[in-house]
């Protein structure tokens, strides 16, 4: 259990780079086309070296995982990635632990343990003292944004794991990439302002996300969303925000606070005690 715990750990650590590139390496004021060329192409590449045929039941809830995972928590990702701070859209991205459990206690009637509770809510504490700061800088579009899109996640995590499917998890992750990125391809033209010239930095992020953002990350994700506990694999995306921060950190030489350090080792340490086996 632990190799399927810190292998779904990658997905988050992952997708917490997405704000770094899409600043420093993707045209600005595209949000829903640079969803689209990293969701299309990886889905077509999954499916066709993995894909299974489905029936009319599966396929229908493929396509609405599709919006709920793909098409509208990434088009809301890089709006917030475009609008926000990297590390303000990814705490607000943190709260998709707490609206998962909530979920399942409404339509399983699941309940967290008390002890676990607490670690959660400390690890929120610790996502606070990092990102919340004297400087911070908000905006309605950029805060509703990362909102919705961490409740369609929530929403597609919870779904992907109660709705049985029957095929490998290559193929239940290319036809979510694939129908998701058709329905961002589609809306992109609405919204987008596309660039009179691509540079080569842009097709190396592109690149990232599509490999690393999309055809790694999914796919290690939904499989460890189909056999960890929702108490163990929810809390791997605190993750993510760290990530956002460290890397911020590391490439852009942004300053870091004994606060937010201190916020840092909350978030870990109750991490630890969540996911490994045995440690509550």
């Amino acid at each position: 259990m632990l190799t399927l715990v810190l292998t779904t750990a990658l997905a988050p650590i992952i997708w917490g780079t997405t704000y770094y590139l899409t600043t420093e390496f993707l045209p600005p004021n595209q949000p829903f086309l640079a969803s689209a060329i990293r969701c299309l192409p990886a889905g077509l590449v999954l499916l066709f070296l993995f894909g299974e045929r489905v029936d009319k039941v599966t396929r229908n809830r493929l396509f609405i995982l599709s919006l709920l995972n793909i098409a509208l928590f990434q088009s809301m990702l890089f709006i917030s990635a475009y609008t926000l701070p990297g590390g303000v859209a990814a705490l607000i991205g943190s709260l998709q632990p707490a609206i998962i459990i909530f979920l399942a206690f409404i339509f399983k009637g699941e309940r967290l343990e008390s002890k676990k509770k607490l670690m959660l809510a400390t690890a929120f504490l610790g996502m606070c003292c990092i990102f919340i700061t004297p400087q911070i800088r908000l905006n309605f579009i950029g805060v509703s944004a990362a909102f919705v899109g961490a409740l369609s996640m929530s929403f597609g995590t919870f779904f992907s794991r109660e709705w049985p499917t029957n095929i490998n998890v290559y193929a239940f992750t290319g036809y979510q990439l694939t129908f998701g990125g058709i329905a961002l391809l589609c809306i992109s033209p609405l919204f987008d302002t596309y660039p009179s010239t691509i540079e080569l930095k842009n097709m190396y992020g592109y690149g990232y996300l599509i490999i690393f953002g999309a055809i790694i990350s999914y796919s290690l994700w939904f499989n460890g969303v189909k056999k960890l506990p929702l108490g163990v694999v929810t809390p791997l995306g605190f993750l993510s925000p760290i990530t956002a921060i460290a890397v911020g950190w590391l490439a852009l030489d942004q300053s870091m606070t004994l606060i937010q350090g201190f916020g840092i080792l909350l978030v870990l340490a109750s991490l630890y005690r969540l996911v490994i086996p045995g440690k509550i």
